[in-house]
């Protein structure tokens, strides 16, 4: 009888029990996604065609805007180049439902994004003229701006 007892309590100690049998894992991971903005012109230089009445060269072109949080994109003033003795004449560059320049001494800014943006759009490029004559001077002409992109 003796044996038997010893042999049941030296079962019982010995059995696995589920309080010794548990195991636990604790798991954690952590990272970090950094501020990102990008504007990129999709389609190169725009090639602009002159209206009928001679009074307007414009052009259309493609750009891409992502931005992983909140941002803004800022065009810097126009710059026009023009035939030698040129009549008056205003350029325009516009990222169309984004931000549009006319001004070739002032830069324009869009207005701030509320969030993450990914958006797709044509530029338009135009050249008019400002001058009593109505007219374009002959020539090539050429417009410049910078699209810059900033994570807020």
């Amino acid at each position: 009888m003796r044996f038997l007892k010893a042999a049941i309590v030296l079962g019982l100690i010995a059995a696995p029990s589920p309080m010794f049998a548990a195991q636990s894992a604790d798991i954690e991971a952590k990272g970090n996604s950094p501020a990102f903005c990008n504007i990129s012109n999709d389609g190169g230089t725009i090639k602009m065609e002159v209206s009928s009445d001679f009074d307007k060269l414009s052009g259309q072109g493609k750009y891409s805007y992502v931005a992983n949080g909140s941002s803004k994109v800022v065009l810097s003033a126009v710059s026009l180049v023009a035939p030698k003795g040129a009549e008056a004449a205003i350029p325009s560059l516009e990222l169309v439902d984004l931000v549009a320049n006319a001004s070739s001494s002032a830069e324009a800014a869009s207005k701030a994004s509320d969030g993450a943006v990914r958006q797709a759009g044509y530029i338009d490029a135009a050249i008019k003229q400002d001058n009593v004559k109505r007219l374009l001077t002959t020539g090539d002409y050429a417009l410049s701006a910078t699209a810059t992109c900033t994570s807020l």
